[in-house]
């Protein structure tokens, strides 16, 4: 790494505001070099224009970089508006990293110039917030390996609290005076109290997981009152197969990146077999019960923790469409329970494949297949909204058919 002094450089003071967030996450610190899988490598971060401008006058003798090299300038119209947006891209080779890291992969303008320093991407993440009316909210990106051990596999349940961060005025923002369907701007309203709710059904010990689950898709479904009840089907291997192939073809393309990896993750599951409903069931089945049902029955908390977490950061946010005049709440609804339905298959799904090639589950196999979820397919909003889509079409309905026989309990009352 250069060794050049870095310049004085002026950056704007932030202010902090209060937000709701997971309590966890009052004592989160990035763990830099000891970090599995750094978010300084191998992404696309979305700069604000301040600091980009900023950043460009490390050009030259006087900087540490030259940033032209991985600071993009891009410009863009939409509906007859032009934009400009800037973005790092991080270079994605072994042992090279965001160039502003030092040895120790600490940054060198916050270690001069303190967080204000920091674009609000690297400021922010992996913390996320949204408004709803007048209420901050903090979700959290599971695309951090240290926000998984902090929040997911922890024996501590998700609780909320109240935290001080700074703002991000590109933050979602949802007005409900401007949704146009009366009973969809009700129930947004009433989106705290249904997440308690749902957060307190999950972490019921007296009931099985699997139990819990059936309840909290039927407590979803029940937020629209003409919505009959959900159906979820018994785990057998027809199912289960249609399940898997369901999903598989909701992604498109499949030429590389996560939709690839689902793809391989489904003929490991065959081992080179014909893609079968019936044999790509049994397959899962078989890694269901030699793998999954052990590890994830000693490790119930993980799965609790996932699930609500996701809810608490999912759950009824599709702010841009909830404004359209066509948006309803049964479609509100549906793309909730879908897009949980789909988080959890796609976990199972991941750890089959995993166990089956590696003859076993281990943590870090979870905390894995986790990340992998958060950072290559949740993180870009549009490729999932468009799988979701995709998926209710190719199942003509909720995809509530959990692939895993420990979620399933289809012999459970």
């Amino acid at each position: 790494m250069s060794k050049q002094k870095v310049p004085d450089l002026e950056f704007p003071m932030r202010k902090s505001i209060s937000v709701i967030a997971p309590a966890a996450m009052a004592q989160f610190k990035c763990a830099a070099d000891r970090c599995e899988w750094t978010c300084c490598q191998g992404w696309r971060v979305p700069v604000n224009r301040t600091h980009a401008e900023i950043f460009l006058k490390l050009n030259g003798s006087g900087g540490t970089h030259p940033v032209g090299e991985f600071l993009k300038k891009v410009r863009s119209s939409r509906r007859g508006k032009s934009k400009t947006n800037y973005y790092f891209d991080l270079p994605g080779t072994k042992d090279r990293f965001c160039l502003f890291l030092n040895e120790k992969r600490r940054c060198k303008l916050q270690e001069r110039y303190g967080e204000d320093a920091l674009c609000d991407t690297c400021l922010l993440f992996p913390r996320r917030l949204i408004q709803f009316d007048q209420s901050v909210q903090m979700t959290v990106s599971l695309a951090c390996p240290e926000t998984i051990r902090r929040l997911i596999m922890t024996e501590e349940r998700l609780r909320l609290t109240t935290l001080s961060c700074a703002p991000d005025p590109e933050a979602d923002w949802l007005d409900s005076e401007q949704i146009p369907n009366d009973a969809l701007r009700e129930l947004i309203r009433k989106r705290a109290a249904l997440l308690e709710n749902w957060t307190q059904l999950i972490y019921d010990d007296s009931r099985s997981f699997a139990s819990r689950l059936r309840s909290l898709c039927k407590e979803i479904a029940g937020s629209d009152p003409k919505r009959k009840e959900v159906p979820i089907a018994g785990p057998n291997a027809e199912t289960i197969g249609k399940t898997i192939l369901s999903i598989q073809e909701s992604f498109y393309p499949k030429a590389s990146g996560f939709p690839l990896d689902v793809s391989n993750a489904i003929a490991g599951l065959l081992g080179g077999e014909p893609a079968l409903n019936k044999l790509i069931g049994s397959a899962f089945s078989q890694a269901d019960r030699e793998f999954l049902i052990p590890f994830l029955g000693a490790h119930t908390r993980w799965l609790e923790n996932y699930v609500a977490l996701t809810l608490y950061s999912d759950a009824l946010t599709e702010f841009e469409a909830y404004m359209r005049p066509d948006m309803s709440l049964a479609a509100a609804v549906r793309f909730t329970l879908t897009r949980l339905a789909l988080t959890l298959n796609l976990l199972m799904l991941r750890l089959a494949a995993a166990a089956k090639k590696e003859n076993g589950i281990r943590a870090e196999t979870f905390m894995r297949a986790v990340y992998d979820i958060d950072r290559n397919f949740y993180q870009s909003p549009g490729i999932v909204e468009g799988v979701i889509r995709r998926l209710i079409q190719n199942t003509g309905h909720d995809p509530i058919t959990w692939i895993s026989g420990f979620l399933s309990g289809a012999n459970e009352k």
